[in-house]
Order: structure tokens, then C-alpha cells, then sequence
């Protein structure tokens, strides 16, 4: 589980270093457009796993990683303060906070 959000977490960080060199004034919303299809591609190898009978550790693997990016995409969309704050109360998902609540 750690790898997988460690590998993902890495990669949204290359991508908001890309788009920030390209304009850092206005870069929130090419990453969040960046980030949708990775957020689908999470979804798809969810349901991928549920199909296939995944349940436990693993099926919790996979959520961890779609309610991961979809953290990152509410949080930059609320702007940079949200983010802020996220980070001062060490929230994020993919840093290893865990969910207190599920809804899928």
C-alpha cells in the first residue's frame, strides 16, 4: 500500500513542478487538469479489483489511491490557502493520513 501511494504521491509532484515551470502564476488549473485522468485511471483499476474479487488490504489499497487524488484535485480547486491548511494538519492521504470516514 505504501508504495503504491508513494509512487503516485511522486508523481503528482512531478507534474505540478511541470506545470508550475511552465507558468507559475496560473498553474492550479492545467494540474488539476493534469490530474483528472489519473483520478479515472485509479477509478478504473478500483473497479478492476472489485471485479476480480480483491477484498481487504488490497481492495483498501486502491481506495486509498482514488480518495488520494481526488483530495489533491478538491484541495488545489479551493485554492492555495486549502492546501496550506491540509498540509499544516498533515492531512493528506497519499503523506499517510488515513480516512476516518468512506463513502463510495
Amino acid at each position: 500500500m505504501v508504495a503504491g501511494e508513494q509512487a503516485l504521491l511522486l508523481r503528482c509532484q512531478d507534474i505540478e513542478d511541470a506545470v508550475r515551470e511552465g507558468d507559475p502564476e496560473d498553474w492550479t488549473a492545467r494540474y488539476i487538469e493534469r490530474l483528472r485522468p489519473i483520478l479515472d485511471e485509479c477509478i478504473s483499476s478500483a473497479r478492476e479489483a472489485v471485479d476480480r474479487g480483491e477484498t481487504g488490504l488490497l481492495l483498501h489499497a486502491h481506495r486509498r489511491l482514488v480518495a488520494g487524488v481526488y483530495q489533491e484535485i478538491e484541495l488545489h480547486s479551493q485554492g492555495a490557502s486549502a492546501v496550506g491548511r491540509a498540509a499544516l494538519d498533515r492531512a493528506f492521504i497519499l503523506h499517510g493520513c488515513r480516512c476516518v470516514s468512506c463513502i463510495f
